[in-house]
């Protein structure tokens, strides 16, 4: 069964064009840090990383929240190989 907003193999997103224009800057901010092009989708993965880092380092969560969101950020990370998108 299928969620609404998932494809079945991840979270399919509908963005506004301002919001568009925010990941294409995402993209284009990443790319000249990585020296080379990156995708939307990588953009989005470099968002998600640094959202989840400042959730974790910035501010103060509850406990389970915290874990929750330390426990994102390796999960995402697990599959990665070095030199992804990534900004850390």
């Amino acid at each position: 069964m299928t969620n609404p907003g998932s494809d079945g193999n991840g979270v399919v997103l509908a963005l506004t064009a301002p919001e568009v224009e925010a990941l294409e800057a995402v993209r284009r901010g990443v790319g000249a840090l990585a020296e080379r092009p990156i995708d939307r989708e990588s953009a989005v993965t470099a968002a998600l990383e640094l959202a989840l880092i400042r959730l974790g380092e910035d501010f103060e969560l509850p406990a389970a929240d915290a874990d929750a969101v330390r426990g994102g950020l390796d999960a995402m990370r697990s599959s990665w190989s070095r030199g992804n998108a990534c900004l850390t």
